[in-house]
């Protein structure tokens, strides 16, 4: 065929089937809620629910028997990718509801179809749920969690492993075993205590970056670990007596420290996975006081980084 004989042939360009479908992903109680102008905007959001919260509630009645006849039998097999695929999402209502095509089959424990035609040919689209940076620990951990987990009924049952409720969703992954360890980052704070111990401020320097620039899978067993060495780190700048009392009050001006250093990326103690760890209590004078000596350095992005380079190089070195 010449370039001449093909003007008249339509192109065929590649379509991909089954397409794929946009599943939402959100922090509990945190999805978004669409109305019409005029609409009851309160009363819509208590009554309405994301493709992430429906697909909870119908897992949860498929787990209890099917609901109201067999509407929802057998959706506690399916993951949240699997849900356009055997579903179709109704607007209106906020619910899954199955295809008319497919059918749950009690005695073999499986979907079939209703038609003369396979399975595997009338199924919808795939789902894909919306990325998100694995800096972001907790909602990558939940993304993680929906792609493999079948019939999870509630955000609790998600982050539930062996019948014990994880404290958070990465918890929930390393518990899984859906995520590896903290090996890597403990052997890089190991040789950063040997090597950046005694240089002011570099340590939790160091860790802030750590935390900033890499995903950190269980980043409060860090600090677990290695707080007493920041803590020392502090108190040798304030050239105190070591006590029990003054360590637990050098390990907050540390966290301050590198609260201001994670701010200084647009990030917080929360973002990473350490909430709940900083006193914010106004009658610990002290603390405060102890803590204006940050570096004001600290606060400038282009030094951070070549600070945490010159960590690096210094590591590597060694």
């Amino acid at each position: 065929m010449t370039a001449a004989s093909t003007l008249g042939t339509p192109l065929r360009l590649p379509y991909p089937y089954p397409p794929c479908e946009a599943l939402p992903l959100h922090r509990p109680d945190d999805h978004q809620v669409y109305f019409t102008a005029g609409a009851n905007a309160q009363e819509r959001a208590k009554n309405a629910d994301s493709k992430l919260t429906a697909y909870f509630k119908a897992c949860a009645l498929g787990a209890a028997g099917g609901g109201d006849d067999d509407a929802y039998a057998g959706f506690h097999t399916l993951t949240y990718t699997d849900m356009p695929r055997y579903c179709t999402w109704d607007t209106k209502t906020t619910t899954w509801n199955l295809r008319s095509c497919i059918a749950w089959d009690f005695l073999a424990g499986e979907f079939v179809s209703r038609t003369a035609r396979p399975l595997n040919s009338i199924l919808g689209p795939f789902g894909r749920v919306y990325f998100t940076d694995p800096r972001n620990s907790e909602l990558y951990a939940i993304r993680t969690l929906l792609i493999h987990r079948e019939g999870a009924t509630s955000f609790e049952d998600l982050r539930t492993v062996g019948g014990q409720v994880m404290e958070t969703f990465e918890a929930a992954c390393i518990a899984a075993r859906y995520f590896e360890d903290t090996a890597e980052p403990r052997r890089a704070m190991t040789e950063a205590v040997e090597e950046l111990g005694f240089m002011r401020g570099r340590l939790r320097h160091f860790f802030a970056m750590l935390l900033v620039h890499t995903r950190v899978l269980n980043s409060r067993v860090l600090w677990e670990e290695f707080r007493g060495a920041m803590a020392r780190d502090c108190e040798r700048e304030a050239a105190g007596t070591v006590t029990a009392k003054s360590t637990a009050k050098m390990e907050q001006t540390a966290l301050k420290d590198i609260e201001g250093l994670l701010k200084a990326h647009g990030k917080d103690l929360d973002s990473v996975g350490l909430s709940g760890l900083l006193s914010t209590g106004g009658k610990d004078q002290e603390m405060r006081e102890a803590n204006a000596h940050t570096i004001d350095e600290a606060y400038d992005e282009d030094n951070q980084w070549r600070l945490f380079q010159e960590s690096l190089a210094g590591l590597q070195t060694n």
